[in-house]
């Protein structure tokens, strides 16, 4: 039986572990999906922020650069003669007899300290430096001289930066990769989430909008003012580029005689000083060629956009892209689109999980159902394999406490119905055989149908109130008839008063008084002192009775199993020691059944025997006195 219940909690933890490990690794496999989706998310909103932010600094610049991009290229002289004048009187003035300063002379904007144009023989000129009588005049009216040194300082340090050769093919590069990059698509195209994430969206989509138009105006020069563009212009040496002539009928001209390029946006490397950062354009009327442009005053451009993008992303900085193949690949969702550099320090892609998520939440149920079910499932085993056990146990005590008496029947019934037994004393004492027999297999009997009632609830008893001492007086004939049957004595001590009562079924008081002292006489008769005590206290609500012998008493290991059924004690005389080992059972099923219970004592250090403390409610109501 023992080898059977092994096997069965083999099969049941090797089944515990699949179903532990199955869901570990789905457990395992879910957290990662979670950790996963996490993280997406968590990329998703950087991907937001980024683009946010990329939009700011983008709106920002954009619609300073349409302005320069629809900025005619005549304003890149210094003066330059009206087409058409005339006076109050409304007389013609002669042509080119009115000349008109340049929006440039005095323009001032903080991150672009200079225009410059650069014409086919790789001179450098600007707006702000006006030449011969051209300065005198700038001096006389709207600039100081200061400036003017000024504004030339930069002229200079520019021509010493540029190699025209080099710049015009870099600029020729730039306007073939313009021409071959698709235009951004609007802003509600992108993902419709920036619409709740700042009030900034308005902003970019007019920032795009404006990149867009630039580019447009850029790559078509029809869309300047052609009668403007096809001015006839001197340079600043006051002779005629080829231009068409003054008088020429605007609409015969052809479209494509003035071409004006898009502005791209070029880092500059001088003499291994830090790069600088210039916009610059093509600018084509008939066979004369020029390029215009202006230079950046980079630190302070990228201090303003750092700016607009502080509160979204804090620490980041702008790195210039020196390298042409730098805007190409994964990189180019953090790279600019009105300027060639790059945003570094982005916000950390943070996809840590804090807090119960409902996903952790379902696994910790999953699991709790899982452990919970295992364990209801260990509990039904062991209860299955210890009915089973007790079933076992059952059978085996019954049948060998049923053999013995149903032997000596068998026995004593023959001899005595074949009269094999004619002495008169003989007789009388094989009938008192049968009769203890009898009485022994009867009590048996009962034990087994009372604990059987017990379990299934049927117990029927019929508590009354009674004095304590007069329940005690009941039961004093039987149990010294009983230690005396076996060689001993039973002293009572009862120092209540008649006024103590307790509301009880006599029978069960007297049938668990009865066990306890019948296993006193089992197990402690052969003790030097073979009294048997029976002693009565008030504890608190409780009436105690203690019912203690001299005998070897009860070992540790076998005090833990005592009360459970079909269990044994250990005794030195085994033979006397019959029963099937409901007794202490029954009696404590009994006690509790009452309101009381029953328990085994500790004796003091010293003391031998064994000591069963049997305690009964006191009922204060009064007592019926039978």
């Amino acid at each position: 039986m023992t080898g059977r219940r092994s096997t069965w909690w083999k099969w049941f933890a090797l089944g515990a572990a699949l179903v532990i490990v199955a869901l570990a690794w789905v457990t395992s496999a879910v957290l990662d999906l979670e950790r996963s989706e996490w993280a997406a998310r968590a990329d998703a909103r950087r991907q937001e922020v980024l683009r946010l932010a990329l939009w700011r600094m983008d709106s920002w610049l954009a619609p300073r650069l349409a302005r320069e991009s629809a900025r005619p290229y005549f304003e890149y002289l210094s003066y330059f003669p009206q087409e058409r004048a005339y006076t109050r009187m409304l007389t013609p003035i002669e042509e080119g007899a009115i000349l008109t300063p340049s929006p440039l002379l005095t323009f001032r904007e903080p991150f672009i300290p200079l225009h410059f144009q650069i014409d086919e023989s790789g001179r450098l000129s600007s707006p702000q430096v006006p030449t011969s009588n051209h300065r005198d005049l700038a001096e006389s009216t709207v600039l100081s001289a200061a400036t003017i040194v000024g504004c030339n300082m930069v002229l200079e340090r520019v021509e010493a930066l540029i190699d025209v050769e080099a710049i015009r093919a870099q600029v020729a590069r730039a306007e073939q990769r313009l021409a071959m990059t698709p235009l951004p698509l609007p802003p509600q195209q992108q993902v419709r989430r920036q619409q709740e994430m700042s009030g900034d969206y308005q902003k970019a989509q007019t920032a795009w909008t404006m990149i867009e138009q630039t580019k447009r105006m850029a790559r078509n020069a029809e869309q300047l003012d052609a009668p403007q563009q096809q001015m006839l212009i001197p340079d600043e040496s006051g002779q005629q580029v080829d231009f068409p002539a003054q008088g020429a009928d605007i609409a015969a001209i052809r479209p494509d005689a003035v071409q004006v390029g898009p502005f791209v946006p070029l880092w500059v490397l001088g003499g291994g000083e830090q790069a600088e950062l210039v916009y610059l354009r093509q600018i084509r009327i008939g066979k004369s060629h020029r390029l215009q442009g202006f230079l950046v005053d980079w630190s302070r451009l990228r201090e303003t956009l750092i700016e607009e993008v502080s509160d979204l992303m804090p620490g980041a900085d702008l790195v210039p892209r020196l390298d042409e193949a730098e805007g190409n690949g994964s990189a180019a969702s953090i790279n600019l689109a009105t300027v060639p550099a790059c945003v570094r320090g982005l916000p950390p892609l943070i996809a840590s999980i804090r807090g119960m998520t409902p996903t952790r939440l379902a696994l910790l149920i999953v699991w709790g159902v899982v452990v919970v079910a295992l364990g209801a499932g260990g509990m039904m085993l062991h209860a299955s394999l210890l009915y089973g056990r007790r079933r076992s146990d059952f059978a085996s005590a019954v049948t060998h406490e049923l053999r013995t008496p149903l032997t000596t029947f068998r026995l004593y019934s023959e001899m005595l119905a074949d009269d094999m037994i004619p002495e008169p004393a003989r007789r009388r004492e094989y009938l008192e055989t049968l009769r203890t027999e009898s009485s022994r297999l009867a009590r048996l009997v009962e034990n087994v149908l009372a604990y059987a009632r017990l379990e299934e609830g049927r117990q029927h008893t019929a508590p009354r109130r009674v004095a304590v001492r007069d329940l005690i007086d009941d039961v004093r004939p039987a149990l010294e008839r009983q230690a005396a049957d076996h060689g001993m004595f039973l002293r009572i001590d009862n120092p209540l008063d008649s006024g103590e009562c307790v509301c009880v079924d006599r029978d069960s008081v007297g049938r668990i008084l009865t066990n306890l002292v019948d296993n006193a006489c089992k197990y402690a008769g052969a003790a030097a002192d073979r009294s048997i005590d029976l002693g009565l206290s008030r504890v608190g609500g409780h009436v105690r009775v203690a019912v203690r012998d001299h005998g070897p008493g009860v070992a540790p290991d076998a005090a833990r199993t005592l009360f459970a059924p079909f269990r044994r004690g250990r005794s030195a005389s085994r033979e006397a020691a019959s029963g099937v080992g409901l007794g202490l059972a029954l009696c404590r099923a009994l006690a509790r059944d009452m309101g009381g219970d029953l328990r085994l004592a500790a004796l003091p250090p010293g003391q031998s025997g064994a000591c069963f403390i049997f305690e009964l409610p006191v009922d204060a109501r009064g007592c019926d006195r039978a």
